[in-house]
């Protein structure tokens, strides 16, 4: 066995990459080969189609020496698919493969081909947004690359893969960290030569960088203009000369937008230095605007309420129907006004008022009640038509412990965008709900996961303490509906303060993307809050709101709240949308979140409305999983350790858990009698080897500092958590009286793939469809405000009444 194969099996064995037998692939097709070897279509049970790449004939017959490079360029090309293949702009990687002697890389299919041959087929059917869209699809994965200091080196449009209609980038064959560049003349003219700077045709000794994987980008951007491959009618054996000595480069296509024309010659420059770089590309790209005619409405939902005197089924207790508020001209109601101030509301009706008219809110409610009646908006200026203003709406997910937001131009409904950019990271598509303060508690100094998580460092001393004055606080927007908890500072300005710097973010992203945008006047804003906020805490939030800049007037229509659940619910009547839809389907939705679980069970009665049957709440999901973790280190380290770390570098606590989410709770099936994971301390967390006493640290020093958590370990820091979820599905399941055509998992903790399998495994008897919504409250939000912008009726309020039938 090689030293790689020894490496590639320690590897399996510790789950850093997952192992499929060969035999397990069936339908097997070549699809394309090339001097990176082949790649096959094959069909995988449980998964669907997949790419097998294979870096050699596993008929042929090679020398040990050749064997040996292979594996080397395989375990290249791992690691750093490994690194980065998280993003939605990078070619997935599910794991790897053997046949023979040799490795075979198992990857993400990409249904419609490389770019190119996309692009032969597709072409005459692209409009300007849907080619800008694409180039904005190739430079935010490059982006991300450049962001983790990674150059591709080998862009061109077969190593561009197109998956939905989403671009991928592909191959990684050929990148390299930064750091690990050479001068390698061979190197720096493998490749494409038309997507090849013109250095490495002049220099032996040019050593390529980031600014050449954007020269590449620019001969991309061009050929999604045009739709043709590059110079056809030039030599190969000639082209390096006339791309390096001759500066060749194709000429514009007639009716490039002018920004568009401008960007990609500039990115090929001659000189490298004069080219932009990614972020400047990415920043360009957004503020092109193409004036395209609208695409017909995906979605239609019906906003009226339900007429409980029309339903009949015995089962219903509960009902509402998915919509927005009336605009309509009534005159000011002659009802008592108070300002909206700190916690001191106790009036029957609340009413916001400011120049554009009043928001009158119920008050009726008590803390523990889970219902709510309308919130009525009353404005003083008559025929005030939304849609003639609003371009953009923007979901956003203010969630406890994470907070995302996702956001779609209504001229492009089929196309709402996650945004997975934040301060200091890019990737997830959810941020930390956190602020960290300055000693004071006046100004913020950080917020999201620069707030929270902070990598380790090297300790002083056994009770180091926390020489940041910098002070954390989380997770404030529970005291809303618990006010009489303490935090440092006042809940409601924790709130504001949040909204604040998330609303910083979101103008910058619509106003960079769309840059003539006014954002008070042009976007819509749907926040998303839990259930069982009472109207009173609806109040707070839209103040909070104001107070944050991300409305210009307390009542402004350009702010609708509605619940996460209503918000998921139009998610997944969508997804229910791509099959036809019969009048009296039920389905159920499984919001398992970071503390609670939702099990609300759906009923399509008619005309599109939905009826809600039956809801659950229990505690349970991420940080019950993170506790029961936490405990487990307890066991193993004592108790005095974990409370030292929390107490003194909480950022590095947190750092330990993201650590256990990464490697164990996220890829953890269940499958996997042999699964180990390595808990290195010395890495992860240095600083609890001088708070750990002796008789546990000299056998931890024996094992140098390595905890090794094996798979029954593991099941059952996960079992009390997942048998809880899989009771309560059932219970909710045995009380429905009629089956349920689908499950919707949605939530955090349903990115499992330990809970996923778990409830496939004990409820496909009973339910043919269950899936797994990504980013369902968020992108729900905004499918809520597309489709209610221009309605009639347009209601902020979350729809729900507790009366029985």
């Amino acid at each position: 066995m090689t030293l790689v194969a020894k490496w590639i099996d320690q590897k399996i064995k510790d789950k850093y990459i997952h192992y499929f037998e060969y035999d397990k692939f069936s339908q097997i097709v070549e699809i394309g080969r090339g001097g990176f070897g082949k790649v096959s279509r094959a069909y995988l049970a449980n998964t669907g189609l997949v790419a097998l790449k294979s870096f050699v004939d596993e008929n042929s017959d090679i020398e040990e020496d050749e064997l040996n490079r292979l594996d080397d360029e395989f375990v290249k090309e791992l690691e750093l698919l490994r690194e980065v293949d998280y993003h939605q702009n990078i070619n997935r990687i599910l794991g790897i493969t053997k046949v023979s002697r040799f490795y075979i890389l198992v990857l993400e299919y990409a249904n419609e081909g490389n770019l190119r041959d996309y692009l032969k087929k597709k072409f005459t059917l692209l409009k300007w947004n849907d080619k800008i869209q694409m180039a904005l699809d190739i430079t935010c994965g490059l982006r991300f690359l450049h962001f983790k200091e990674i150059i591709h080196r080998d862009l061109h449009s077969k190593n561009i893969l197109v998956n939905n209609g989403k671009l991928l980038i592909a191959d990684l064959g050929l990148s390299k960290k930064l750091a690990e560049v050479t001068t390698n003349s061979l190197a720096n003219t493998k490749g494409m030569i038309e997507y090849t700077e013109p250095q490495c045709f002049k220099s032996a000794k040019y050593k390529k960088n980031k600014k050449s994987d954007i020269y590449s980008l620019g001969a991309l951007l061009w050929e999604i203009s045009s739709g043709k491959r590059l110079f056809p009618d030039y030599s190969q054996n000639i082209l390096p000369f006339h791309i390096g000595y001759s500066k060749l480069r194709e000429e514009p296509i007639d009716g490039t937008p002018k920004e568009y024309q401008q960007l990609y010659q500039e990115c090929w420059n001659d000189e490298p230095n004069l080219r932009p770089d990614i972020e400047k590309v990415y920043e360009t790209l957004s503020q092109i605007k193409i004036e395209n005619p609208p695409h017909p409405q995906s979605l239609q939902l019906i906003i009226n309420k339900i007429n409980y005197n029309t339903i009949d089924n015995d089962d219903l207790n509960i009902s509402y129907s998915l919509s927005s508020i009336k605009e309509s001209s009534h005159k000011s109601n002659e009802l008592t006004e108070k300002e909206l101030k700190n916690d001191d509301i106790n009036i029957k009706k609340l009413i916001i008022k400011d120049s554009v008219g009043n928001v009158t809110y119920n008050n009726n409610q008590n803390n523990n009640s889970i219902t709510s009646q309308s919130l009525n908006i009353h404005l003083n200026k008559k025929n005030i038509k939304i849609e003639n203003n609003i371009h953009i709406v923007v979901g956003l997910d203010f969630g406890t412990t994470y907070s995302g937001f996702a956001y779609c131009h209504v001229n492009e409904k089929n196309h709402i965008i996650s945004n997975d950019s934040w301060p200091e990271t890019i990737g997830p598509f959810k941020i930390n709900t956190a602020l960290q303060y300055d000693k004071m508690y006046k100004n913020v100094k950080s917020w999201g996961y620069s707030a929270l998580v902070k990598k380790p460092k090297k300790p002083k001393s056994k009770y180091e303490q926390n020489s940041d004055n910098n002070k954390l606080v989380e997770p404030f927007k529970l005291l809303l509906d618990e006010p009489e908890q303490k935090l440092p500072v006042d809940y409601q300005k924790a709130i504001t303060d949040y909204l604040g710097e998330i609303g910083k973010l979101i103008k910058e992203t619509v106003e960079t993307r769309w840059p003539r945008l006014d954002y008070f006047e042009n976007v819509l804003l749907v926040l998303t809050v839990p259930i069982e906020f009472y109207e009173k805490l609806k109040a707070i939030i839209r103040i909070c709101a104001f107070d944050a800049k991300l409305i210009k007037e307390k009542c402004s229509t350009n702010l609708q709240v509605i619940t996460d659940s209503e918000a998921a619910a139009v998610c997944c009547m969508k997804e229910l949308g791509h099959d036809p839809v019969q009048q009296g389907t039920k389905f159920m939705i499984v919001d398992c979140s970071d503390d609670t679980i939702d099990l609300i069970t759906l009923k399509l009665i008619n005309n599109g409305q939905l009826a809600e049957i039956k809801r659950t709440r229990d505690f349970s999901g991420n940080t019950f999983i993170n506790a029961e973790f936490i405990k487990y280190l307890r066991k193993m380290l004592g108790d005095e350790p974990i409370d030292l770390l929390r107490e003194n570098h909480y950022g590095q606590m947190q750092y330990l858990i993201q650590d256990f989410c990464r490697c164990i709770k996220i890829p953890f099936t269940g499958d996997e009698p042999d699964f180990l994971y390595k808990f290195d301390i010395e890495e992860i967390a240095p600083i609890l080897k001088q708070y750990i006493t002796y008789d546990k640290k000299e056998t931890l020093e024996e094992d140098e500092w390595i905890i090794e958590i094996d798979f029954k370990t593991i099941e059952s820091i996960f079992k009390p958590v997942i048998q809880k979820i899989l009771m309560l599905i059932n219970d909710q399941l045995d009380n429905n009286y009629e089956t349920c055509s689908a499950m919707f998992l949605v939530g955090g903790f349903n990115e499992s793939k330990y809970l996923q399998n778990k409830v496939k495994q004990k409820f496909c008897s009973k339910i043919n469809n269950i899936s797994v919504v990504h980013q369902p409250i968020s992108h729900g939000a905004v499918i809520y405000g597309l489709n209610n912008i221009g309605n009639d009726e347009y209601i902020e309020s979350d729809y729900y009444h507790n009366k029985k039938i």
